[in-house]
């Protein structure tokens, strides 16, 4: 699934200063239903920024995720 957490002082969107949520986990995904206007639900979560970097490693330790994309 996408993982968000609340825009907050921890969580600053260096993009969008008018952001409520950061994406954590699923960026692509995000991305491309982005792109082609698809409607995509995510998972809230209350993360430290700790948990939020442990949650971003493990989702890039899949197996199918490709050197570059690490």
């Amino acid at each position: 699934p996408i993982v968000v957490v609340r825009a907050s002082d921890e969580f600053r969107p260096k993009s969008d200063p008018n952001a409520k949520y950061i994406v954590i986990a699923g960026y692509r995904r995000w991305s491309a239903c982005k792109l082609y206007n698809i409607p995509v639900k995510a998972v809230l979560k209350d993360l430290t920024f700790n948990q939020a970097i442990s949650v971003l490693v493990s989702e890039n330790e899949k197996e199918n995720v490709s050197d570059y994309s690490k």
